[in-house]
């Protein structure tokens, strides 16, 4: 019934696992793992980071489609600043920029701890409207 039945007799040499091979794996298994778990931290870090800018952006554009709704003369159409969703959003407006009858208008959001900063401009002309 068994012809090989001698292939699976264990002979001296084949007692198993030593317990310094195990160890060795187990070392090589954690190493493994604690790269695998700093891989996911720093991708979960690379998510927030893109999360924050993604919510800046939007904060600073829609600060400039706000000026662009705006007349020329609105006298809101100047510097100032504000606090909105815990971002902190200031504005630049300089007059006859690049040339005269037009406004450049530049928003920075800053967030964070460090503070981080993201900045988008626009020129804004009287004859836009």
């Amino acid at each position: 019934m068994f012809r090989n039945a001698r292939a699976f007799q264990l002979t001296e040499n084949d007692k198993g696992f030593m317990l310094i091979e195990f160890l060795i794996a187990l070392f090589i298994f954690t190493i493994a793992f604690l790269a695998l778990a700093k891989m996911a931290y720093i991708v979960a870090s690379g998510n927030l980071f893109a999360q924050q800018m993604t919510i800046a952006m939007n904060g600073a554009q829609s600060k400039l489609d706000e000026f662009k709704t705006m007349s020329f003369t609105d006298p809101r159409l100047d510097t100032g600043e504000d606090v909105v969703l815990g971002l902190r959003r200031f504005w630049i407006v300089q007059h006859d920029i690049p040339s005269q009858d037009m406004k450049m208008v530049t928003v920075t959001v800053t967030w964070g701890t460090p503070t981080r900063s993201v900045a988008l401009s626009t020129i804004i002309s009287k004859e836009s409207k």
